[in-house]
């Protein structure tokens, strides 16, 4: 299923009579593993865009609830039509990672729903 994440950023400069709009897409395809994994395949490839694909499908497709954790099992990879990063419900064989870092490099790196979504609000409109 291809989803288009469409985000618009409006900002006034102090003193600047107009207002500055930016509007940008990306493009996202979730393609589920029958391990219960979902790999989010995106011709972007920043990690808010990831997180954030997973959070949908999370929240969206599996009716999952905000504090429920998204564990990265594999981190990014190229493809053909983007880059892809597999995520998962479950801590990876590696365990989880302590700490907060948002990278889709870590393998065992871990946002809730709600953090990931929030993730990619902060790289866009920090």
């Amino acid at each position: 299923m291809k989803t288009t994440l469409l985000a618009i950023a409006v900002s006034a400069a102090a003193g600047t009579p107009g207002i500055a709009l930016t509007v940008y897409s990306s493009s996202y395809d979730v393609d589920p593993a029958s391990d219960g994994t979902f790999e989010i395949v995106s011709d972007i490839s920043r990690d808010a865009i990831f997180w954030c694909g997973a959070a949908s499908h999370a929240a969206t497709a599996l009716s999952k609830s905000n504090s429920e954790k998204i564990y990265v099992w594999r981190g990014r990879l190229a493809k053909p039509d983007g880059s892809a990063v597999r995520f998962g419900f479950a801590p990876p064989s590696g365990g989880e990672v302590s700490g907060y870092s948002a990278s889709v490099e870590i393998v065992g790196n871990a946002l809730s729903v709600v953090q990931a979504r929030q993730h990619r609000l902060r790289q866009e409109y920090p």
